[in-house]
């Protein structure tokens, strides 16, 4: 009997996923263990962009707060690139929390079963999603820069100009409403 549950034990571990972790969970980051080639220019532009106000900060938040503002946020950028017609799939760091998301289109789906005719692009949203490998696309920004983008504040090539949005390649992103 004990052997049994030492062995349900031991599957039962090794089939969990791996939980990611960012800034929210309560974890103490070490920013220079946990950076992503380009985060810290990203850091260093967002920190003058709001000292020149050409952004405004954002009062920081954390825990289950802050990683709820920051999953609005992102639930709004999909509706943004959803919007715009993005396809394929892109990673997005924000550099305050360590947050990794990814965004990856999910083919067509039935719009309304009243309409089998029309359909939509769907776009998923995965949050607390693994960094991403080295060839997958990768938009590093932090959340002031977001919250500028989402409420029009800056546009988006202003942004990448500034230095508060890095790519790792040329993505079309049009974030315009």
């Amino acid at each position: 009997m004990k052997a049994i549950l030492i062995l349900a034990t031991a599957l039962l571990i090794s089939s969990t996923q791996p939980v990611i972790a960012c800034g929210y969970d309560g974890q103490i980051n070490n920013p220079f263990t946990q950076a992503y080639p380009g985060s810290l220019s990203v850091a260093l532009a967002t920190r003058t962009a709001v000292e020149k106000s050409v952004i405004n900060p954002v009062s920081p938040l954390s825990g289950q707060a802050g990683f709820d503002r920051s999953v609005r946020w992102l639930q709004q950028l999909r509706e943004r690139l959803q919007q715009n017609g993005f396809s394929g799939s892109v990673s997005v760091l924000l550099i305050d929390s360590g947050l990794w998301s990814q965004y990856s289109d999910q083919g067509t789906q039935i719009a309304a079963a009243t309409d089998l005719l029309q359909s939509i692009e769907t776009l998923k949203l995965q949050i607390h999603a693994q960094a991403p490998s080295a060839n997958e696309a990768v938009l590093i920004t932090s959340e002031a820069t977001l919250a500028a983008l989402l409420s029009g504040e800056i546009k988006f090539e202003n942004a990448t100009l500034a230095g508060l949005v890095r790519m790792n390649q040329p993505l079309m992103l049009n974030l315009s409403q």
